[in-house]
Formats: structure tokens, C-alpha cells, sequence
């Protein structure tokens, strides 16, 4: 009876001896990690201008907010809105951004509405306007 120092279920020798990667094997990883980039690195960079737009659009919501904080203080005339109206616009500008105050009707109540637009200016034409309306007493006459 002769037995076989080997068993039956060994690795062949010539793959025992391998000591890396062969380039067959190199090549195919460098093309899957190809393929993953050239499918994540643009929506990374729609992620990146799409947080720049929103931080964006928060900060002219800011200002939005606190030129209606301005004028909810202030008691209308036309005199009186024109000057602070032009004031504000300034101030607005400093932030590179385009206000529009527009006076609209005055309700039973006594007060005058306030429409309030809030454009950028420059390279952030794709952020949109924000709109807002705020009430102003009316001076009494």
C-alpha cells in the first residue's frame, strides 16, 4: 500500500509561492476605483454648491427678517418711509444684495402693508428672491 505524503485537497505548489498581486489584478482594482470616483466626485460637487447656495440664501433670509424687525418699529409717512427706506437699501447693498420696498394698501386697522424684496446680486442668480410682506402703522393724521 502506498501513500501519498500530500493530501488530495492541498494548493498546488506554485501558488504557495506567490508573494503579491499580479498586475491582471492591480489593473482591474484601479478601473473599479476609476468607476466609483467618476460617480461620486460630481455629486459631491452638486453637494458643495448646493451648501453654498443654502448658507447663502439663509443669510439674505437674516436680513430679510431684520429689516422687517426695522420696520415694525417705525410708525409710515411717506417722508419718514422714503428716508429709512433709502437707508435700508444702502445697508442692504453692503450685504450684495438688491432690497425693493413696496407700499401697498392700508387695512381697517390702521395699517399700511409692506411688500419686501430681497434679490441677490453677482454670481448667485440661482438663489431666488425672498419675498415678504410686514405691516406698518399709519401715522395719525
Amino acid at each position: 500500500m502506498l501513500r501519498h505524503n500530500r493530501s488530495t485537497f492541498d494548493v498546488p505548489e506554485l501558488a504557495s509561492n506567490r508573494r503579491g498581486y499580479g498586475i491582471v489584478e492591480i489593473i482591474i482594482c484601479m478601473i473599479m476605483l476609476g468607476s466609483l470616483a467618476s460617480w461620486l466626485i460630481p455629486i459631491l460637487n452638486t453637494i458643495t454648491t448646493k451648501r453654498i447656495e443654502l448658507s447663502e440664501r439663509s443669510r439674505l433670509q437674516q436680513v430679510s427678517m431684520n429689516i422687517v424687525e426695522r420696520l415694525s418699529v417705525v410708525v409710515y409717512d411717506n417722508a419718514t418711509f422714503e428716508s429709512r427706506a433709502a437707508d435700508l437699501i444702502e445697508a442692504v447693498k453692503q450685504n450684495h444684495a438688491t432690497l425693493s420696498l413696496t407700499p401697498g394698501e392700508t387695512n381697517p386697522q390702521g395699517l399700511r402693508r409692506i411688500d419686501l424684496v430681497v434679490t441677490p446680486e453677482g454670481t448667485q442668480k440661482t438663489i431666488r428672491p425672498i419675498k415678504l410682506t410686514t405691516w406698518m402703522r399709519e401715522a395719525a393724521q
